[in-house]
């Protein structure tokens, strides 16, 4: 009875003790185990909201680098339509200066449709702006 009783108790503290923790078995501590369980779910929480942080700056970097893009590219179609006004230009500059202007529209279109794991990054729906509200 005494051996018994001894033998269990015995395995018990190896337990703890080969494990490096308190509390192996319910039994251990039954209050310290319904704390540690809260505790690890907090922090899996934290870090499924880290993550989410984490994804949602990834977006916003992307979309800043899109925007820049963009930035750059009315940029250059402003400098081209001044360009255009030159009275001194050929008829065959001022096609070139078309072309690339409308190779420019053609790509600020499509960075304004690109996505981010599925999410539009600058919710549109692939029409470009054009002040007309119907």
């Amino acid at each position: 009875m005494y051996l018994d009783s001894n033998t269990k108790r015995m395995s018990a503290s190896l337990a703890r003790l080969s494990s490096g923790s308190k509390i192996v078995q319910p039994q251990d501590d039954a209050a310290g185990l319904a704390q540690s369980l809260k505790l690890d779910s907090k922090v899996r929480r934290l870090d499924a909201s880290i993550s989410n942080n984490t994804n949602f700056w990834s977006m916003l970097q992307t979309q800043d680098g899109l925007a820049q893009e963009i930035q750059s590219a009315l940029n250059r179609m402003n400098e081209l339509a001044v360009l255009y006004q030159d009275v001194t230009k050929t008829a065959d500059d001022k096609a070139a200066y078309n072309l690339e202007f409308q190779q420019l529209e053609t790509g600020i279109i499509d960075m304004t449709s690109k996505t981010f794991n599925g999410i539009d990054l600058f919710f549109t729906d692939g029409k470009v702006f054009t002040g007309d509200s119907s």
